[in-house]
């Protein structure tokens, strides 16, 4: 985590922590595909139909 004092303050600059957070939802999702847990476009309609899924 980067920071830069100003004065009496503290910036924080959380982009680092952003981009690594948002890389580890990215490779969470692709665990998905290697066990199977995923659904076909008509079980997609099924399941999220009435929320518009289809549409």
């Amino acid at each position: 985590m980067n920071y830069q004092k100003k004065d009496n303050h503290y910036m924080i600059d959380t982009q680092q922590l952003a981009q690594e957070h948002d890389r580890q939802i990215i490779e969470a999702s692709f665990a998905d595909f290697e066990t199977v847990c995923t659904l076909s476009e008509e079980e997609m309609k099924q399941e999220f139909g009435k929320y518009g899924w289809g549409e």
